[in-house]
């Protein structure tokens, strides 16, 4: 029983610091142009050292990539829990409206991520956020 609890701890803090690092990458990433972008002040900006950045993103694009995934996933995630509530088509459409503008005036440094795509250098990257959007 102990280990199965430790091990759920364990997952937990894996599970923190991958956010906390998808964080700090989408303020940097907001705030400057992709290639400018060092893995070194990411990994300073979430309290981490490079090695742990690069145990959970084996590049910079896969970081990158993530940092999309994570805003399209939170954003999507907040409005289906709006929309729930919503009993026509021109209030859910009303509520994914309202609340996706909601979103992005308070998370303002995804918004610039989400128009950062263009940076993505490989064919695979912009598959998967295509095929991310797409959904």
């Amino acid at each position: 029983v102990q280990r199965k609890r430790q091990h759920g701890c364990r997952k937990e803090k894996v599970k923190a610091t991958r956010e906390r690092i998808l964080k700090a990458a989408a303020k940097i990433f907001a705030d400057n142009d992709y290639h400018c972008v060092k893995t070194d002040d990411v990994a300073q900006e979430a309290g981490v050292g490079k090695g742990t950045l690069f145990r959970h993103f084996k590049t910079k694009e896969d970081l990158f990539l993530a940092v999309l995934s994570f805003a399209v996933d939170t954003t999507t995630e907040r409005i289906k829990a709006k929309i729930e509530h919503a009993d026509t088509p021109v209030a859910r459409l009303r509520v994914t409206c309202k609340h996706t503008l909601k979103f992005f005036r308070e998370n303002k440094g995804l918004f610039r991520v989400l128009h950062h795509h263009e940076a993505l250098k490989s064919v695979k990257g912009k598959a998967d956020l295509n095929r991310k959007r797409d959904q």
